[in-house]
């Protein structure tokens, strides 16, 4: 089974399959063996392959086009470039749809997706359905629907700042996968320098300088958060820290996580869309399980406070470190 929800679908999905309902509706005097899976396993196997087939093949139809005069195998390898970035609609929002007013309508959160990984967003297995009745669904009447792209968006700002990044680092956009990037950026951290340090003191100790090191992910979430309509050129403003100087001996990374932080459970989250506020307090969930929970990181909380378990890092560098030879403090 858990095979099956690994390539993206529901558990529930699965007992609705007509041979595993067989094996539910056996007699309750009848022993379930090992050998009543066999044929089930290998089933649900090539069911995988086959959805993921047919779903890689609408994400090549959106990205690439249906009436590209490339090759099916041309295709195949186009789409996991790095470069074909796109945007989810349902979990980007604009400030202009927060505050009408916006002088500039610019993303306050964005979801780059990449392939493969585009396949298990969540949020392309979503529709609305005003007549729906299931008291799960949310108050938009999200629902889940056969998996689509309806969601998805080319964003060409986002193919800007990833075709600047491969730049940056000397990646060939022609040939440069997301695996790729994810090899090849393993021992390095960016540096944004037109992001502002920030000074912190702490426990009433001296203060010291601040700053935030990202993944090449999140610094592209960082750019089209912070930067979206930025025309400077990346290389001007931006550092690449190998993990032989972001573990330098004279300064260090924050890696407190606060017990009573926020934080996400997927065992309470039926829609992705739905409040975790509302599943902390449905489940009593105080607090946050190893391997289990997702800690979402809050932006207004003191540097030791953020949580370490993604790419991004605080850290705090003394005087005189090379890393802060250029920055303008708060």
């Amino acid at each position: 089974m858990s095979c099956f929800n690994a390539g993206g679908k529901s558990l529930l999905i699965t007992f609705a399959l007509p041979p595993i309902r067989k094996i539910i509706h056996l007699p309750s005097n009848e022993s379930v063996t090992p050998g009543h899976f066999h044929r089930i396993t290998l089933l649900i196997l090539l069911h995988i392959d086959s959805w993921e087939s047919s779903i890689t093949q609408q994400v090549i139809d959106f990205t690439i086009g249906k009436d590209s005069p490339l090759s099916p195998e041309e295709k195949s390898s186009e789409v996991k470039l790095a470069r074909n970035i796109v945007i989810c609609k349902n979990c980007t929002i604009f400030s202009c749809s927060l505050n009408p007013r916006c002088r500039k309508n610019k993303p306050a959160y964005i979801t780059p997706r990449f392939f493969p990984d585009i396949l298990g967003h969540c949020c392309l297995s979503l529709g609305c359905d005003s007549r729906a009745k299931d008291d799960r669904r949310t108050a938009t009447a999200s629902v889940r629907v056969p998996w689509n792209t309806s969601h998805l968006e080319i964003n060409d700002r986002a193919r800007e700042v990833i075709n600047a990044l491969m730049a940056c680092i000397g990646a060939d956009p022609e040939t440069t996968t997301t695996e790729d990037l994810d090899d090849e950026m393993e021992d390095y951290q960016f540096k944004c320098y037109s992001y502002p340090n920030k000074k912190y003191v702490p426990n009433g100790a001296a203060p010291v300088s601040t700053f935030e090191l990202y993944g090449w992910r999140d610094f592209i979430k960082h750019i089209l958060v912070e930067h979206y309509e930025d025309t400077t050129l990346l290389e001007d403003y931006v550092k690449l820290v190998h993990a032989d100087t972001f573990w330098a001996d004279d300064w260090f990374i924050l890696e407190k996580v606060l017990d009573d932080g926020v934080f996400l459970s997927p065992h309470f989250m039926d829609l992705p869309c739905e409040s975790y506020y509302r599943g902390v307090r449905r489940h009593g969930l105080t607090a946050v399980t190893d391997n289990v929970d997702i800690y979402a990181r809050e932006h207004e909380l003191l540097p030791e406070q953020r949580s370490a378990r993604t790419t991004e890092g605080i850290g705090i560098v003394p005087e005189g470190h090379p890393l802060r030879a250029t920055m303008e403090e708060e």
